[in-house]
């Protein structure tokens, strides 16, 4: 897998930042889990990778905003990421691109890999130091899936 391949990326992160983490032994490398996370700024990715990737032991597949995903392609692509459209006023394109690509994470999560999702979608909550109204997808998945949801508060 691409992402063990950074390791020496995450033990930086966990080294240079203090990451205080709790739980973690309670992650089975037995199972997979859908990560539900809180958003607070760009660096929860790289932080989050660098604490689930080595407890997980398993495919990490980020559900990414579309213009994130595009902009970093070198990595998304690589890394398995998923792309989600975070577009407003959602037109049957956007719906139909969502729909799909919930139904690759739900096929993904069967063949054992976890998922790592943003359910507010955005960062603003985080700086205003609230959690805002998340968005249905880690529902969706948890439900098709039937694996389970593991909060992660910041």
């Amino acid at each position: 897998m691409f992402q063990n391949k950074l390791v020496p990326l995450y033990s930086l992160v966990n080294n240079h930042f203090q990451i205080y983490t709790s739980g973690l032994e309670n992650i089975s490398k037995e199972k997979n889990y859908i990560f539900a996370m809180n958003h607070q700024s760009i660096m929860d990715i790289p932080i989050a990778f660098s604490f689930l990737v080595p407890h997980t032991v398993r495919q990490l597949n980020l559900y990414l905003s579309h213009k994130f995903y595009n902009f970093f392609l070198p990595l998304t692509l690589p890394l398995d990421m998923i792309s989600i459209n975070m577009n407003k006023g959602k037109s049957t394109k956007i719906t139909e691109h969502n729909k799909n690509q919930i139904k690759k994470g739900v096929e993904k999560l069967k063949q054992g890999n976890s998922a790592l999702i943003y359910p507010e979608g955005i960062t603003h909550g985080g700086k205003e130091n609230k959690v805002i109204r998340g968005e249905t997808g880690v529902i969706r998945l948890a439900i098709q899936s039937n694996i389970s949801i593991i909060p992660i508060l910041f």
